[in-house]
């Protein structure tokens, strides 16, 4: 939830409130019960979806995180190879140019050039071996283009399900305050003699503004 929907939240938590010290004057069964009963659902189908939205974006901040280290492993595979290839090329000319690390591209440009270094040096293992590169230098490879293939699926899988989350928050809210509304009316009415009880209401529904931090005149300029 954003800051403007978090006090929408905890206005809709007041209301509830309000709902449970009146319940007698709103009966289950009657138009203002059934009323507080669809806010109270409401109320648990955000704080689920918040929940959730939360959890994604937790998983999104460590999916980068990871999937930088995952990509830094891989790169770091990449250049022994390369390296390894350019001094070889004294010996088997044009094979450095088999294994060259792209400067730019995509994440998946980065893994389809990873498995072409996996092909290409699976003929020319000994000769790499020859270089001092650990005896399962390929088998590390293969590891760590796997590992960061899957940072890569985490990562969008959290990033999907922010989005999926906040959509289910939006429609939510807009449920929600539509049934403000509707209780809105209803409550007014029931307490339009009752002064004290209506000041109780419409302190309830009251939601706050978002606090601006002002501005000082260096910021400003």
């Amino acid at each position: 939830m954003n800051t403007k929907e978090r006090k929408q939240y905890e206005t809709m938590l007041k209301i509830r409130q309000f709902g449970e010290q009146h319940a007698a004057d709103f009966p289950v069964g009657t138009f203002a019960g059934d009323t507080f009963t669809a806010l109270n659902q409401t109320i648990e189908t955000l704080r689920q979806f918040a929940l959730a939205e939360d959890t994604h974006r937790t998983g999104k901040r460590q999916g980068t995180t990871v999937k930088s280290v995952q990509r830094e492993n891989l790169v770091e595979d990449l250049r022994a190879i390369n390296r390894s290839a350019r001094a070889m090329a004294r010996r088997i000319p044009g094979v450095d140019e088999k294994f060259r690390v792209p400067l730019r591209g995509s994440d998946r440009e980065f893994i389809t050039t990873a498995r072409r270094f996996a092909a290409e040096a699976e003929s020319l293992q000994v000769e790499f071996l020859n270089y001092e590169l650990p005896a399962d230098f390929l088998a590390d490879l293969r590891e760590d283009i796997t590992a960061f293939e899957k940072s890569l699926e985490d990562r969008t899988a959290a990033r999907s399900g922010v989005v999926t989350a906040t959509a289910a928050i939006d429609e939510g809210m807009s449920a929600g305050l539509g049934i403000i509304r509707d209780l809105d009316a209803v409550v007014r009415n029931r307490y339009r003699n009752d002064p004290t009880t209506l000041a109780a209401w419409v302190s309830a529904t009251h939601v706050p503004r978002p606090v601006r931090v002002a501005k000082t005149k260096e910021a400003a300029a």
